[in-house]
């Protein structure tokens, strides 16, 4: 029996290891202190709605302290607050985009904000945005303060 569960693990742990995500969208964005950066998601269902069903998922952060940061997203009419960190595990916040009940694993959508770095000397806080969209069901737009700067 405890072979058997040794083997399970074993099979379990080789397969999650070959497991890739592969990110349809991603963006690095470089935001100061109280600076709101955007993520534009239309849905391919709802490209004939007003504003072709466009959805904006907003963020900016307010506080940083060695190695925590508060970061206030805003979508779907949710504001939200979050501390991450540049801890191992907790860099992260993942905002379901889409849903598909039909093919649960496949078919979800998501949004994942990461924290990567902060700049001391600059107070600019680097922030990974990725879209997993296994079936192609959204479009992306980014809308980064930086390019609207230099504009």
């Amino acid at each position: 029996m405890n072979n058997l569960f040794k083997g399970l693990l074993l099979a379990a742990l080789t397969l999650s290891l070959h497991a890739k995500v592969e990110w349809a969208h991603q963006y690095r964005f470089v935001l100061e202190k109280d600076e709101w950066a955007s993520v534009f998601v239309y849905p391919e269902h709802l490209k004939d709605e007003v504003n072709g069903g466009r959805e904006e998922y907003r963020f900016s952060w307010t506080l940083y302290d060695t190695t925590n940061l508060i970061v206030h997203t805003h979508f779907r009419g949710f504001p939200k607050q979050h501390t991450l960190s540049l801890r191992r595990g907790l860099e992260v916040v993942r905002e379901p985009l889409l849903f598909d009940p039909a093919n649960r694993i496949a078919g979800k959508t998501a949004l994942w904000l990461v924290f990567e770095d902060f700049d001391t000397e600059k107070k600019v806080a680097f922030l990974e945005v990725y879209i997993e969209d296994r079936q192609k069901r959204v479009l992306i737009e980014f809308d980064d303060p930086r390019t609207r700067r230099n504009e």
